[in-house]
C-alpha cells in the first residue's frame, strides 16, 4: 500500500466518520429546536457524505467520463459547501445573539397607576376665586 492509497483511504473513512456524527446530532438538534440552521446542516452533511462516496468508489472508464465526473462532482461540493455555510452562519448569529446585553426588567409600577389621578393628593382649589391659599 503506498501512502497515497493509505491518505486516500484514512480520508475516506475520517470524513464519513466526522458526517456520520455531525448527521447524528444535527437530527436531534433539529427534532428539539426545528431551526432551519440544522436543516441545512443536515442536508449539507447528507450531500458530503455522497459526494464522499461517489469520489471515493468512482473507476474512471474514459478520459470524457472522468471530466463529466469531476464537473459534476465540484457542482454538488459548491451547492454543500454554499448550504453548509449558510448552516452555520445561522448558528453563529443564534449563539450571538443569545449572548446579547438585554436591557434590565421594567420594575417599576404600572404607567397608568403612577399617572392616575388621585384624590388625596390632589390640590383642593381656592374658595372665592382667589388665587392665593391664605385668604
Amino acid at each position: 500500500m503506498t501512502p497515497l492509497s493509505f491518505l486516500s483511504k484514512a480520508d475516506f473513512v475520517a470524513s464519513l466518520i466526522i458526517d456520520a456524527a455531525v448527521l447524528y446530532l444535527s437530527f436531534k438538534a433539529y427534532r428539539r429546536t426545528r431551526m432551519t440552521a440544522f436543516a441545512l446542516l443536515i442536508w449539507s452533511t447528507f450531500m458530503s457524505i455522497i459526494l464522499e462516496i461517489g469520489l471515493h468508489l468512482r473507476a474512471p472508464t474514459s478520459p470524457q467520463d472522468s471530466v463529466f465526473f469531476h464537473e459534476w462532482y465540484r457542482i454538488g461540493y459548491l451547492a454543500q459547501l454554499i448550504i453548509w455555510g449558510i448552516a452555520v452562519i445561522l448558528l453563529i448569529r443564534y449563539v450571538q445573539k443569545s449572548f446579547e446585553e438585554k436591557p434590565p426588567p421594567n420594575l417599576s409600577p404600572h404607567p397608568s397607576a403612577v399617572d392616575a389621578p388621585n384624590s388625596a393628593t390632589r390640590p383642593t382649589p381656592a374658595v372665592g376665586g382667589g388665587s392665593s391659599p391664605g385668604r
